[in-house]
């Protein structure tokens, strides 16, 4: 089924991603099951997201059938020039 989401305010998701333990940020949809829904950033942002992973589909959303909008990421570059 298709799905509504909209964000309401700004999330970090630094302290999250630091508590996984040598595990990497596992995407919105895969291969199997993608992401089907609306998702609605209403304009506001998501930062602290880190991914180490060498698979396909790797972001915040991986495979995505749906619609993202008006949303703000944040990336933190990590391999300074």
């Amino acid at each position: 089924p298709k799905v509504y989401y909209k964000l309401g305010n700004d999330i970090d998701l630094t302290e999250y991603i630091n508590n996984l333990e040598n595990q990497s940020w596992e995407p919105i949809g895969n291969n199997i099951t993608p992401f089907i829904g609306n998702f609605d950033g209403n304009g506001y942002k998501i930062s602290g997201l880190k991914i180490d992973s060498t698979k396909d589909y790797i972001g915040l959303f991986g495979q995505n059938n749906g619609v993202i909008k008006d949303l703000k990421l944040e990336i933190k570059n990590l391999f300074p020039p």
